[in-house]
Order: C-alpha cells, then sequence, then structure tokens
C-alpha cells in the first residue's frame, strides 16, 4: 500500500468521504484469522488507521513492525494486555504486546478504559485494582515451582486462587508479586473466574507517588478465582488451610493504581 494512498468511503448519502476507522474495530475483524505473511499484518491495515506505512517498511521482522505500529497508533483498550496471544513481543516495554491480532480468540475488555503505548511501556489512563504479596518464583517446574497460589486478603476475609500457575508461566523462571485486575464490567469487579496480569512490580508501595503509575513488568496472563464463600474467615491461616504440595498460602493487599506495564 502506498503512503500516499488515501481511503475513501461511499456512504449511504452517495458521498464520498475519508474512511475512519478505530483501533478496536480493525483489531477485531483480524482476531481469529490467519495470514501467511505475518510480517505483513501491520502493513495491510496501516492506512486505515492513519498509520504511516513507509515507517513501518522500514522495520525489519513482524515483531519490530508491530512495536511500530502500536506506536504509531498511540491510544489502545487498556486491557489489550490481557488478550489470550499465542505468542508476545520480547522487546523491553512490549511484552504485554501481542506479535498479531491473529490467532486472538477473546474481545478484548472494554470496562478498563483505554491506555497509551509509548516506548517504555503501556500507561493506563484509570486506576486498577491491584492484589500485590511476597515475591515468588514461578516456573513450569513440578518440584520447586508452586502451580497454585491463594491469596488471603485479611482487611476483608476475602481469598483468591490462582491455578495453572506452571502451564500459563510457561518457559523460563518468572519473579512475581503482584497481579492486575481489569474489571469484567462497570459493576463487577471481579468474577469467578477472571483473566488478570501476572506482573513483577518496581519499587511498588500502596500510596507512594499515588500520581504516578506504577511500573510493572509483565510477566503471564492468568485466572484469578473467588474462593471467599469456601472457607470461613477462621480458616483462612496458613498453618488452618490444608494444601497439598504445590500449593501456596499468601497475605495479600489490594490497593488502586495507574500502572505502567512493560
Amino acid at each position: 500500500m502506498s503512503p500516499g494512498l488515501q481511503l475513501l468511503l461511499h456512504d449511504a448519502s452517495g458521498e464520498w468521504s475519508s474512511a475512519q476507522y478505530t483501533f478496536d474495530q480493525i483489531a477485531g475483524l483480524l482476531m481469529r484469522r490467519t495470514t501467511s505473511k505475518a510480517q505483513d499484518e501491520t502493513v495491510a491495515v496501516a492506512g486505515l488507521l492513519g498509520v504511516d506505512v513507509a515507517r513501518l517498511l522500514n522495520e525489519t521482522g513482524q515483531d519490530a513492525r508491530m512495536r511500530a505500529f502500536l506506536l504509531q497508533v498511540e491510544t489502545v483498550p487498556a486491557a489489550m494486555v490481557l488478550a489470550n496471544a499465542p505468542a508476545r513481543l520480547s522487546f523491553p516495554g512490549f511484552r504485554w504486546a501481542p506479535r498479531s491480532f491473529g490467532g486472538i480468540e477473546e474481545e478484548f475488555v472494554r470496562s478498563a478504559g483505554v491506555a497509551t503505548c509509548t516506548a517504555d511501556g503501556l500507561i493506563t489512563r484509570r486506576e486498577l485494582t491491584i492484589l500485590s504479596f511476597p515475591k515468588v518464583f514461578v516456573s513450569n517446574s513440578e518440584t520447586s515451582s508452586p502451580d497454585r497460589i491463594y491469596l488471603h486478603l485479611p482487611e476483608s476475609g476475602s481469598l483468591y486462587a490462582m491455578p495453572d500457575l506452571r502451564k500459563l508461566g510457561g518457559e523460563g523462571v518468572h519473579e512475581i508479586d503482584a497481579v492486575i485486575i481489569f474489571p469484567s464490567a462497570p459493576e463487577t469487579p471481579l468474577v469467578a473466574r477472571q483473566p488478570v496480569v501476572v506482573v513483577s512490580t518496581v519499587n511498588a508501595a500502596p500510596g507512594q507517588d499515588a500520581e504516578e503509575p506504577l511500573e510493572c513488568v509483565y510477566r503471564f496472563r492468568a485466572y484469578l478465582g473467588n474462593w471467599s464463600d469456601r472457607f470461613r474467615p477462621s480458616q483462612m491461616y496458613p498453618e488452618m488451610f490444608d494444601r497439598p504440595p504445590g500449593e501456596v498460602f499468601i497475605t495479600a493487599q489490594r490497593w488502586s493504581r495507574r500502572v505502567m506495564i512493560t
């Protein structure tokens, strides 16, 4: 597609005007699709979003073009980090970003608002819920890594379970100390099994520099379930909680903050 090509839309009135599309519309059309030339995916849709094709063609490879594409689009759904993408970029600041929009099976969560894509990371424009806890190391090892973590919030008596960590974490060893919850709907802060982003935070402290977004390193996508109704508050202590090998009980803290996911 030529950088100077202008796309026109012929509307019902018979008038021609510049075609206007949103990132949500384009990404939604590409979901659940495949292409024989993945590196040209962003080039093919660039003109629909006002993205400079020449700048994409100056990049070599699928990953570099996706990074350049997102930087030009700039405003994306905040919950794009929740996409169940088969693979993600490895560039610092873009570990959250899918390598391709094709193959994503779920729609982006709309109620989380939008975020700004920068070279340093994805910055949310609204506060999100954070559950922070002492550092845990997760890998696919059956002997050295927990497979399920229970997060207990003493102030509310809530208990959440995060299962299948060895599988979801994939290759490598991941240091984690927080999960980020994106609302599934304005009135529903947490459902029975909700996708969440598992991260490691940088200098995290509730209330510290609250105006600045909390910097978080993206680790992997997981699921959080509400187990509060399964145990009485008196049972929610490590010494009283009967847990098999591979399961860890941790005290967590809940707070809200804008985040920058890198």
